[in-house]
């Protein structure tokens, strides 16, 4: 994607063009993370196929151009390109915070978990938002970087049929899973013998199933 803005210094047009396009007349093209973030996100909703996503991910490109796929070189990003990669979650856990508070990096992904999914959780009910508290409990270990993104999916992928099975009749298969209940078909294939599996995760998600949250 390309960022075009008008050469009009009142009120400039703002395009965002496939790369492949020419570019307009009398636009000029924007290719730093300051001007991807400023003007870009002007028209998120004003351009057909641009969403907050592929703006978050046309900032990332730039970032990583700069810092490198491992943010080795995070210092020759200047501190306003540090503060949108933190803003946007764009950067480690470990240079976020303590240069925000976690009260405020937690704000920072809970908005872009509404954006992202489209609903926030208070849009939810009954079963549906208990699984979706658990889903959120969940990824904010990604959010710490206590538990992997392949981990994540993995975990998604292998409870996502027990779970929707729970919302829509109150199946106990989930719960089995979760405590490799004895007696179940899950006594020795349950979340115990998943690789990412953890006390304490089991815990907190019994816990939530639970109501507790």
């Amino acid at each position: 994607m390309k960022l075009y803005v008008e050469n009009n210094e009142t009120i400039p047009a703002i395009k965002v063009l496939q790369d492949s396009d020419p570019a307009p007349s009398g636009y000029t093209q924007k290719t730093s993370i300051e001007d991807w973030y400023n003007f870009g996100y002007e028209i998120l909703d004003a351009f057909f196929g641009f969403n907050y996503l592929t703006w978050r991910n046309e900032i990332l490109n730039l970032i990583i151009g700069i810092v490198g796929p491992t943010y080795t070189n995070w210092n020759n990003l200047n501190q306003d390109q540090k503060n949108i990669a933190i803003n946007l979650i764009l950067a480690p856990y470990s240079l976020r915070v303590p240069t925000i508070t976690d009260e405020q990096d937690l704000k920072n992904w809970n908005e872009l978990i509404i954006i992202s999914q489209g609903l926030p959780v208070l849009k939810y009910t009954g079963r549906a938002k208990i699984v979706e508290k658990m889903r959120e409990a969940v990824g904010n270990e990604l959010r710490v970087e206590t538990m992997a993104k392949e981990d994540i999916d993995l975990f998604y992928s292998s409870t996502s049929q027990y779970l929707q099975y729970y919302i829509a009749s109150n199946s106990p298969e989930f719960k089995q899973w979760l405590t490799n209940e004895v007696g179940s078909p899950f006594e020795n294939e349950g979340f115990a013998q998943e690789i990412y599996y953890s006390i304490a995760r089991k815990d907190y998600l019994l816990q939530i199933y639970q109501g507790n949250y």
